[in-house]
């Protein structure tokens, strides 16, 4: 498929697109500490209010669907951090490098959709926490004779 290949522009040279690969690497490092301190907070909250899902199925839903976009991004994190580990040692020295193409390139080319749907999975889970469907706390309300009515 034309254009689908990742080459540098004509007018680009190799320290420019290793430019890219450093500023890629630091950014993907913070990223990644921050989805993994966010995973670590959604584990404790389940655990925490693990009797309040049945009655908030919104919470539910939610933990599902980000629960769902850990092992794509662990998937990511890993390739991150092997990138990182590969720039640190010195390894990588021009844009053409082999680990450029497996960790930068092969992440964008091989795992574009897998991240995609997993950051769609992410945002249906924040739109899952903002809209609350499925809340049974507001069913039903009690009225001052004790009986419950819709």
């Amino acid at each position: 498929v034309p254009g689908s290949e990742m080459l540098l522009k004509d007018g680009f040279n190799d320290t420019i697109g290793l430019h890219t690969v450093h500023l890629f690497a630091v950014t993907a490092f913070y990223t990644a500490a921050g989805y993994s301190v966010a995973l670590l907070s959604a584990i404790i909250l389940c655990f925490m209010h693990r009797k309040d899902l049945k009655m908030h199925g919104w919470m539910f839903m939610a933990f599902v669907m980000f629960f769902l976009t850990a092992p794509v991004e662990s998937y990511l994190i890993y390739y991150d951090v092997q990138l990182n580990y590969a720039l640190n040692d010195g390894t990588i020295t021009s844009f053409g490098d082999p680990a450029v193409r497996e960790y930068f390139i092969g992440r964008f080319k091989d795992l574009s959709l897998p991240a995609v749907i997993s950051l769609l999975a992410g945002a249906t889970s924040m739109l899952i926490l903002a809209w609350r469907p499925l809340d049974k706390s507001t069913l039903f309300v009690s009225n001052t004779n004790g009986e419950e009515s819709a």
